[in-house]
């Protein structure tokens, strides 16, 4: 039995800090581009490239390892061990020498008539390195070791299909600063994933309305990836909101 385990957020995350003998630089000196891509089952768009700059001053060793990801309804990462058959990946390992940038091939080779789309992370991580023993004699080398993953979402989305974002809920909130904001819930109904983000919302209550662009979407809440077939629940702040709106509604769409 594969066992499951969910983490919140997106992009960059710190897996480990680690005492170890030795020590390897900064993590902070590692960068990796783009953290979120979309690719396609078939075609030209079905290879992508990820990039990490080493910008310390020693080597460093990765690697990269895949895995499946769902998301929860209030956005949670579920992460599931497998998925790396479905991809090609080279380098699977390297060292990136110090003041150097190396780029991992992504190739689709899963199911090219992928049913829906599928997400994955696809994790860059730095592997630990033991130094040979410099300790005096009877002696103790302790020292601390940094060790980065960084967390990568790719999304593969179907050769033919689309998107529909259904408006399942809205209610008043507060994000975790204490902020006025409104909780949208959406379902996917189509078999093509999609952002809130390219879309446009309209939200609404008694003689309260707000218009929001995908660039103000973004700005607020991020991409919002919603997968096909599931619902999610987005805080979005809204900083005009009444102190007692009553009932709310809101409305997507895509396009212009």
């Amino acid at each position: 039995m594969q066992r499951s385990d969910t983490r919140r957020g997106n992009g960059c995350r710190w897996l480990a800090l680690m005492l170890s003998l030795g020590g390897l630089p900064s993590a902070w000196a590692l960068q990796v581009k783009p953290m979120v891509f979309d690719m396609s089952a078939l075609g030209q768009d079905s290879r992508k490239v990820i990039s990490v700059a080493n910008d310390a001053a020693t080597p460093v060793p990765m690697e990269v390892v895949v895995n499946r990801l769902d998301l929860g309804p209030n956005g949670e990462m579920i992460r599931t061990p497998g998925g790396g058959d479905d991809f090609l990946i080279f380098p699977p390992q390297t060292v990136i020498p110090a003041h150097a940038t190396q780029t991992f091939r992504i190739q689709w080779v899963g199911d090219p008539d992928l049913p829906q789309s599928r997400s994955y992370n696809i994790s860059v991580n730095q592997i630990p390195v033991q130094p040979p023993d410099s300790a005096p004699p009877g002696g103790t080398r302790l020292s601390l070791q940094i060790v980065a993953s960084f967390l990568t979402t790719v999304t593969v989305r179907p050769a033919q299909g689309l998107s529909s974002f259904e408006v399942r809920g809205a209610e008043a909130t507060k994000t975790h600063e204490g902020k006025p904001a409104v909780a949208l819930t959406v379902e996917n109904t189509g078999n093509m994933h999609n952002y809130l983000a390219n879309a446009r919302v309209e939200l609404r209550a008694g003689g309260w309305s707000e218009k929001l662009r995908p660039e103000d979407i973004r700005g607020r809440c991020g991409p919002a990836l919603v997968l096909p077939g599931h619902t999610r629940r987005i805080v979005i702040p809204v900083n005009d909101l009444p102190s007692n709106p009553g009932p709310i509604t809101g409305s997507v769409t895509f396009g212009k």
